[in-house]
């Protein structure tokens, strides 16, 4: 139609987002999860992205410890060199950072992703994600606006090769 404007829905954007810088100083998508529609299939996993290049799927677990907050787990489609099968394989667990051990601020936005290579990779929620999930997640408390960047700063990373 001529004229009308395009709606996004809240599921067209990433729920969760992540970059890191690489050698080359430049920075690279890490992590970038989708949130899943599960009003028509509640057994559907919860997210569908990628993370570390791989394509994944992301469910959100609940302890057995209730008191404990939940954790996602991501996995990626692999075959099975045997059987020539298709399976999944767990790549990373993440888990809601609701403190520090720094005594630094907490923005109730971060999630730190341990992959099996037992390295760390740290994302953040994005504000396509709902009130609920960010609970369902396991934060603490809403998400605490981040200071802005210093004009100043702005101009000197935005001059970095």
């Amino acid at each position: 139609m001529e004229g009308a404007q395009e709606t996004k829905q809240p599921h067209d954007s990433p729920v969760i987002r992540g970059l890191s810088k690489g050698e080359d100083g430049k920075y690279a998508e890490t992590v970038v999860l989708w949130a899943i529609d599960k009003t028509k299939s509640p057994n559907a996993p919860d997210f569908s992205g990628k993370f570390n290049g791989q394509f994944v799927t992301g469910f959100i677990n609940q302890r057995k410890d209730a008191s404990k907050a939940p954790f996602i787990t991501l996995s990626a489609r692999t075959i099975d060199q045997g059987s020539g099968e298709p399976s999944y394989k767990q790549v990373a667990t993440g888990n809601a950072m609701n403190q520090r051990s720094d005594d630094q601020e907490v923005y109730f936005d971060t999630i730190l992703f341990n992959t099996e290579d037992g390295k760390v990779v740290q994302a953040r929620v994005t504000k396509a994600m709902s009130a609920e999930m960010h609970k369902a997640l396991g934060f603490a408390n809403e998400i605490v606006a981040r200071p802005a960047k210093d004009a100043d700063e702005k101009k000197v990373a935005a001059a970095r090769p």
